[in-house]
């Protein structure tokens, strides 16, 4: 078909013979229409309604009859046109003809170019105005939400994976990739490999001497410990993470078979074997066991911080201690202190103190005629710094070499520090009438910070039983608090923690998590290079206590929020929307990889 060009106005008369152009006589057409070229016409079609020097509208039937063929415009059969002329009486005669009609409808490439209208003359008036300010609302809202280039806080993971290097953690994570089949080979080799090590099996040893072994160990049934080693099949992603809990429990109960539960329960990794306990760390670690124990009968509810505090000694750190008033920080301190026949000495900051009066200074003695120095409280094993936010920057500084060099310099004469020493701080972190902010240089000496909150329900019921029965929190002897360790085996606890062995890929995991730090659109300082050091010194300490000889990603976890919480900086914006260290921290961890 070809374009024949405009019609005219007015009515058409039928120029063919065809019974439907007859019984419309004539036609009223209004586009543009298209007419028959040579090759239609040879086909047999006839054109009606002459438009110009073209045919229009109407071709003619097919050689069987069956059909009419329209070509051109629709506008005759248009509602707004079909009472005009002959339209109506063409529109029945087609529909009588035949059984079928087949309509052509003119596209894009049958109108002249130069006649189409643009965009712009197809859109009303009102629409230009409309879409240039949509566009710049668009932008404008782009802008605002992405002022921190990325979101404000690290969104959790449809996962919750507290550890992800634990086999929970990665069956957990493989089962959202679903790739069940990968999680549960990951599992299986990695638990057998465990197993193998701590019941030192030959490494070539085969799943059922592990199965054996381990059955042999914790009492159990071979073949149950078989069929969870080997064939379990788990149905769905809940039965693989169930698979995972029990595999964990048998390496649980086959360590704690062997070698004894841990102080503080055992920690997972899969390269990490169980340490050869000589006989001095195993009674190293029970001593201090004991003295978790000891500090219980005194303060209830507060585990971890008693934990947080005997790691800070290990790796021969600081501890910033911050909770509501009544919750036992100065006791915990006194208590823990006395458990391990340590010197302590306490000094309450208050707005006149003086650096002298914590450091020591130079007093003259009539007797001699000379200025001797006398020593300040910083001078002991534990200093409990009790309230430390209450006195100014100018006394909390004296506090930076002590803590840092382990010396205090006064009159230019350089004094050591005991060995060990511990600065145990408390801070109120509702109160901020009369207090001084610790400067960024003083927290990042902070080993640790420990955030004692209220006791649970029960726990809070027994320390009022003990109040009850009589218990006074002035007289620990009374209370049957008994020392446990004294500064030797202190010192050979520190010595063990530092052997403990760290794989390349667990140092650049914390160096990813550092940088993790450094990057974060809700951080404005991030981590400094002492705070990983920090970490690590923190982690060693926390993978000897639990037992083994090697730190893993979890130990790392584990002691990141209490290790970073106080050395970083939140943005403004984020403290206004509400937004916590710890929420930003956990973010930090759940976006890093984990070395595997």
């Amino acid at each position: 078909m070809r374009l024949a060009g405009g019609a005219p106005d007015g009515l058409d008369e039928a120029a063919c013979t065809l019974a439907p152009a007859e019984r419309a006589g004539g036609l009223s057409a209004g586009q543009q229409l298209l007419g028959i070229d040579d090759e239609a016409a040879a086909a047999g079609f006839e054109g009606c309604f002459a438009s110009g020097d073209a045919f229009a509208v109407v071709a003619g039937p097919s050689p069987h009859g069956a059909e009419v063929v329209l070509v051109g415009s629709v506008t005759p059969f248009a509602n707004a046109t079909i009472d005009e002329a002959g339209n109506a009486a063409l529109a029945i005669g087609l529909l009588g003809s035949g059984d079928r009609l087949v309509w052509y409808l003119p596209g894009p490439g049958d109108a002249d170019a130069a006649d189409a209208p643009t965009l712009g003359e197809l859109m009303p008036g009102w629409a230009s105005p409309l879409l240039v300010l949509l566009v710049l609302v668009t932008i404008a809202a782009g802008v605002r939400s992405g002022r921190r280039f990325g979101p404000l806080v690290f969104e959790d993971l449809p996962v919750d994976v507290p550890a992800s290097e634990t086999g929970e953690g990665r069956a957990r994570l493989y089962a959202r990739g679903s790739a069940r089949g990968r999680a549960l080979d990951q599992l299986r080799i990695a638990t057998i490999r465990r197993l193998a090590t701590m019941l030192r099996l030959p490494r070539a040893a085969d799943v059922d001497a592990v199965a054996a072994a381990a059955a042999g160990a914790t009492g159990l049934d071979a073949a149950s410990v078989r069929t969870l080693l080997v064939d379990a099949e788990p149905h769905g992603d809940r039965d693989l993470v169930r698979l995972a809990n029990e595999l964990d429990d048998l390496e649980r109960r086959t360590r704690a078979a062997l070698t004894g539960p841990g102080p503080c329960g055992p920690a997972h990794d899969r390269k990490a074997t169980m340490t050869d306990p000589t006989p001095d760390d195993a009674q190293l670690r029970a001593a201090l066991d004991r003295v978790r124990t000891e500090v219980g009968k005194a303060v209830v509810g507060q585990d971890g911080a008693v934990t947080g505090l005997i790691i800070a000694l290990l790796a021969d750190g600081h501890v910033l201690l911050e909770g509501v008033p009544g919750v036992a920080k100065t006791l915990l301190v006194r208590t823990l202190s006395r458990t391990l026949r340590l010197e302590t000495r306490r000094v309450q900051f208050t707005p006149d103190l003086m650096p002298g009066d914590v450091t020591g200074s130079l007093a003259y003695d009539p007797r001699s005629g000379e200025f001797a120095f006398r020593e300040g409280p910083v001078f002991t094993n534990l200093l409990l710094a009790d309230e430390i936010n209450r006195t100014p920057p100018k006394t909390q500084s004296a506090l930076l070499e002590a803590m840092e060099e382990r010396q205090v310099s006064v009159d230019g004469v350089t004094r050591p520090l005991p060995d060990p020493f511990l600065v145990a701080a408390t801070q109120n972190p509702i109160e901020y009438e009369g207090t001084y902010a610790l400067p960024e240089a003083q927290l990042d000496r902070f080993l640790l910070k420990l955030v004692l909150d209220v006791p649970e329900r029960d726990a809070e019921v027994s320390m009022l039983r003990r109040h009850a029965d009589g218990f006074d929190p002035h007289d620990l002897a009374a209370a049957g608090v008994e020392p446990v360790l004294g500064p030797a085996e202190l010192a050979a606890a520190r010595a063990a923690a530092r052997r403990v062995g760290v794989a390349d890929d667990v140092l650049a995991y914390l160096v990813d998590l550092a940088r993790a730090t450094r990057r974060s659109p809700s951080m404005r300082l991030g981590v400094s290079p002492r705070a990983v050091a920090g970490l690590l010194a923190a982690s060693k300490a926390w993978a000897w206590l639990t037992g083994m000889e090697k730190v893993t990603p979890d130990h790392v976890q584990a002691m990141l929020l209490p290790a970073w919480r106080h050395r970083v900086q939140l943005r403004p914006e984020a403290e206004l929307e509400g937004v916590s260290v710890d929420q930003v921290l956990r973010g930090v961890v759940q976006q890093v990889q984990v070395p595997l």
